[in-house]
């Protein structure tokens, strides 16, 4: 990463082996996991709870058979940035009207700390403009 800000990440989750995988690449990469959340009320009421303390989130698509549309749109409304995780194509995430980036699965370590890293350095360049 050529950032070397420690960020605080949201993983929205609903398997447990994919969440651990992923809090142990966050944090292998020297961030911090500061939540996590399986579900959508309880992914709604951390972005409540945390609001302007979360830096970025990876939130799979699909949490029990119900889609987390509504969180995205949360994060949207909080701009806090965040990076879908799907099984499903791109092109479904753009019919749900989510404007993220997509990292479909299976994807590789290197990628989603790669998109990570992106969206650290978009939400940078962004405050410069606020």
């Amino acid at each position: 990463m050529t950032d070397t800000k420690r960020l605080a990440i949201l993983i929205v989750e609903d398997e447990a082996l994919i969440l651990n995988m992923h809090r142990r690449a966050v944090e292998g990469a020297g961030h911090k996991v500061c939540a996590t959340a399986t579900t959508v009320s309880e992914a709604l009421a951390i972005i409540d709870t945390f609001s302007g303390k979360i830096d970025a989130v990876l939130l799979d698509l699909n949490l029990h058979e119900e889609t987390s549309e509504p969180v995205a749109k949360a994060l949207q409304a909080a701009n806090v940035p965040f990076v879908v995780l799907t099984g499903y194509s791109e092109v479904h995430v753009q019919d749900l009207d989510i404007h993220a980036p997509v990292l479909s699965k299976p994807f590789r370590r290197v990628d989603l700390l790669n998109a990570l890293n992106d969206l650290h350095q978009e939400k940078a360049h962004n405050s410069k403009f606020d």
